[in-house]
């Protein structure tokens, strides 16, 4: 079962990608995704972007990541600079509550646009791409594996 929402997408069990009703398969939506240029984040099941693709946001997001406590990394496609992207363990609503449990923020510095980069942890402060991504982890007992709640502001 697919859970759509503005322009998320999801990568059921089946290989099958699902966006806002259309159904791919493979990876043809990524690569149409791709060569528009739009920025995109798809969050995986396995640290550097290994194993299962489990969510792609192509847009603007605040709410629960689905399917829950899988994500341990994450690969950003074409963003600009002024991106931000907070991930975090605690599915609480608010703010306050949700930076009780771990959390991290990857900001884009420099635009990315010709680059494909990936965060490989979410346990790790530290840049990428010559640092044109700064990610900063805010420890409590883990996120990898553990991501609820993510929040994604595109400039």
């Amino acid at each position: 079962m697919a859970h759509t929402k503005g322009r998320r997408t999801f990568l059921l069990r089946s290989g099958l990608w699902v966006t806002a009703g259309l159904v791919t398969a493979g990876t043809g939506l990524g690569l149409a995704q791709a060569q528009s240029r739009n920025p995109w984040i798809t969050l995986y099941e396995g640290n550097n972007a290994s194993q299962t693709p489990i969510v792609s946001y192509y847009g603007s997001h605040n709410g629960r990541v689905w399917p829950n406590d899988e994500a341990r990394s994450a690969v950003l496609w074409f963003c600009r600079k002024g991106t931000i992207v907070t991930l975090y363990d605690s599915p609480r609503s608010d703010e306050e509550r949700r930076r009780k449990d771990d959390w991290c923020k990857i900001e884009v510095i420099e635009d990315v646009s010709t680059e494909v980069v990936t965060v490989p942890t979410f346990e790790a402060t530290r840049e990428y791409a010559n640092d044109k991504v700064k990610v900063e982890y805010y420890p409590k007992n883990g996120l990898d594996g553990k991501v609820s709640y993510a929040r994604i502001i595109l400039p």
